[in-house]
């Protein structure tokens, strides 16, 4: 389970504690960790476990659309066991709002939900079994919403829609998250070049783009003004140079400039709103001291709750040791092709050592790919011919 709490008394991590730590205001949980790295071998698993919050995000937002509108399904088994065939996914998350602690989940079959829960504080708000549902008077909000709720739907949402209180801080928590990356177009967000039509961010994004590309001038809309939901992509331009209005078109854009743009648009976003940040492959188009700035900036917000978890497997976080051990994990794929998911923090290291990076690639933390140069392409044969 990926979990944003840090560790405490955490030997060597001390000088992160002003920078890396959110403070809650909780008693029980008094911080949360600002960012969460995943490192793991190329088809470890990865990606997937952002593809599982990905998912909930989706489902908990539109399920009260009909399944037959091409929506994909949101129910997953795992692939490698006949155990789990026709079984339902179940999806949970566990979160903090207003100094209380939430636990939402739900197990989901192909053609219904099949189990749905809400905690506060570990204690029971509702249960709900297939059709059956046990609703505390604390949760008052939910009384006679049960026959609102089709079977194939979430009694949460269903109790949002009636702008339910508690309901609706959970749902909103949902919109705040961003995912960014994800090969599923279907649980992407907004494209990068409607950032670039926000006002409320639009200056703080320029600076951050130009680190990507410093040629950049200003942003410009070709038809006039426009909303963010309403503008087309090919109606925007990037000026390079103020005084000819040399331009280029958004989507000719270097995919790196992109990417930059929809990952500093995320992270601007959610700065303002105290939102969650996922992004899979962060490197990915991106020179490693750029992502080092990102981690910079993020970090030196004292006053936000914002959050950042992504996947990457470039090393230069270990190498200059700029992340606490509790904000790294790795994942290892299993002999039966199941995923593990280990912290840093379980292994024993020196907490003055240099830098991490070099036991990692040496396997001591696993998430790495077995090197073994296979005998592909007639290799092994030519090498045998060779030998003649």
């Amino acid at each position: 389970m990926l979990s944003m709490l840090p560790i405490r008394r955490l030997e060597g991590e001390d000088r992160f504690n002003g920078s890396h730590i959110i403070e809650t205001g909780n008693s029980k949980y008094p911080s949360l960790l600002k960012t969460a790295a995943i490192y793991g071998a190329n088809a470890s698993g990865k990606s997937n476990l952002l593809l599982g919050l990905a998912r909930m995000r989706r489902f908990v937002l539109e399920n009260l659309k009909d399944f037959r509108l091409g929506r994909k399904s949101v129910n997953v088994p795992f692939a490698f066991s006949k155990d789990f065939s026709g079984k339902p996914t179940l999806y949970e998350i566990q979160c903090l709002l207003e100094n209380h602690l939430y636990r939402y989940g739900f197990e989901i079959g192909q053609q219904m939900v099949e189990d749905e829960w809400l905690y506060c504080d570990e204690k029971k708000l509702f249960h709900r079994t297939g059709e059956e549902f046990d609703i505390n008077d604390s949760f008052q909000e939910g009384k006679g919403k049960e026959t609102q709720t089709r079977k194939d739907t979430l009694f949460l949402t269903v109790c949002s829609s009636y702008n339910g209180t508690i309901s609706n801080g959970i749902t909103s928590l949902f919109q705040r998250v961003r995912v960014r990356g994800l090969i599923q177009d279907w649980l992407s967000t907004e494209h990068p070049a409607y950032y670039l039509c926000d006002n409320k961010i639009s200056g703080r994004l320029l600076k951050l783009i130009r680190l990507a590309d410093p040629g950049i001038s200003h942003f410009r809309l070709l038809t006039g003004d426009a909303k963010e939901d309403e503008v087309e992509i090919d109606e925007l331009e990037v000026v390079y140079d103020s005084q000819t209005n040399n331009a280029l078109r958004t989507e000719d854009l270097s995919s790196g400039t992109t990417k930059m743009i929809g990952i500093a648009g995320d992270i601007l976003r959610a700065v303002d709103d105290d939102g969650v940040v996922v992004i899979d492959e962060i490197d990915i188009q991106l020179h490693p001291l750029l992502i080092d700035v990102i981690l910079e900036s993020f970090h030196s917000l004292p006053t936000s709750k914002a959050q950042l978890i992504f996947t990457t497997h470039n090393t230069y976080p270990l190498r200059k040791k700029l992340l606490r051990r509790d904000q790294v994990w790795f994942v290892n794929k299993m002999p039966d092709f199941s995923s593990h998911l280990v912290n840093f923090a379980e292994f024993k290291v020196r907490p003055d050592a240099p830098s991490y990076d070099g036991d990692y690639l040496n396997g001591r933390f696993g998430g790495i790919p077995t090197m073994e140069i296979p005998e592909i392409l007639g290799m092994g044969e030519h090498t045998k011919e060779e030998g003649k």
